[in-house]
C-alpha cells in the first residue's frame, strides 16, 4: 500500500498552510484519489500529491499565476502521475526531470532525453523564439518527498 500522510503531516512536510493546502484540493490541482472524504474521516495525501505541492509551492513563489499553474498541470495530462517516478529514476546520472515554462507553453524533460546536461547543475536550453522561460528542476523537488 502507498504511503499516506494526514494533512497535518503535508503542511509540515510542504511548509505550505492547511487552508492553502485545501485550496489547491478544491482547485483540482492535485491527484487526489477521494477529493470528498466522508464525515469523520480527514483527507489523506499520498506521495504523489506532496510532489504536487512542493512543485505549486516553487511556481508560486516565482510569481507563477494559478491559471498557469494549472496549465502546467493539465499539460502533463494523465502522464503527471509518472512524473515523480522520472524525477527519481536513479539510473540517470545524474538524474534530472525539469518543467519549462515559457510563452509558447509548457514542457517536461528529462534529462537523458535532451542529452544537453554540460555539468552536474546546468541544463542547455533552445531558447530560439522565445523572451523567457522559468526552468523548475523536479528532481530537486522529489528528493524532498519522504518515502
Amino acid at each position: 500500500m502507498d504511503r499516506v500522510f494526514s494533512p497535518k503531516a503535508v503542511q509540515a512536510i510542504t511548509g505550505i498552510p492547511a487552508r492553502r493546502i485545501k485550496f489547491y484540493s478544491d482547485a483540482k490541482l492535485l491527484s487526489l484519489k477521494d477529493n470528498h472524504p466522508g464525515r469523520g474521516r480527514g483527507r489523506e495525501y499520498s506521495r504523489q500529491n506532496v510532489f504536487e505541492l512542493f512543485l505549486i509551492k516553487a511556481l508560486d513563489a516565482i510569481g507563477v499565476m494559478l491559471s498557469r499553474i494549472e496549465e502546467v498541470f493539465s499539460s502533463a495530462g494523465p502522464n503527471f502521475s509518472i512524473l515523480l517516478d522520472l524525477a527519481t529514476y536513479e539510473k540517470d546520472d545524474p538524474p534530472g526531470m525539469f518543467v519549462q515554462i515559457s510563452e509558447s507553453g509548457v514542457q517536461f524533460a528529462g534529462l537523458r532525453e535532451s542529452g544537453a546536461l554540460k555539468g552536474p547543475e546546468t541544463l542547455t536550453l533552445d531558447m530560439s523564439g522565445r523572451s523567457s522561460a522559468i526552468i523548475i528542476n523536479m528532481t530537486e523537488l522529489a528528493r524532498k518527498v519522504p518515502d
